[in-house]
């Protein structure tokens, strides 16, 4: 009985852990901050992280970006999901109109907007070597 206990015990324990690690992953912070510069990463928190995020409430914002998870993607899901961000936010589209009824706040300035397609737009080039 006590052989079996033993590797019981020690299963339980990596299980366990594996559990503490997901979940502390699941709250770190959006993107890779020493990457993101400290001007997009502020946009990003006051007007975008609210719905694109894993924990959102919004099931279509979450499941069309979740900026947690962003540096996970693969190199062209990343260049894809980087040329979306750059189009809806030089169209106007984000954060949607409806929104922004309920939180005025979060509007983009014209300023915000351009550094975040900028953003988008020197990481695409990066990632292509450009």
């Amino acid at each position: 009985m006590k052989k079996i206990m033993l590797p019981a015990f020690v299963f339980a324990t990596v299980i366990f852990g594996a559990f503490i690690l997901n979940t502390a992953y699941k709250n770190s912070p959006i993107v890779s901050e020493k990457e993101l510069p400290e001007q997009v990463k502020s946009i990003i928190d006051q007007s975008c992280f609210q719905c694109h995020n894993a924990d959102s409430q919004n099931e279509k914002a979450r499941e069309a970006l979740d900026f947690k998870s962003i540096d996970q993607l693969g190199k062209v899901k990343k260049i894809t999901t980087l040329k979306e961000i750059a189009e809806v936010v030089e169209k106007g589209e984000m954060p949607p109109k409806k929104f922004l009824e309920k939180f005025p706040e979060k509007k983009l300035t014209e300023e915000q907007a351009k550094i975040l397609t900028n953003w988008s737009k020197k990481e695409i080039d990066a990632l292509l070597g450009n």
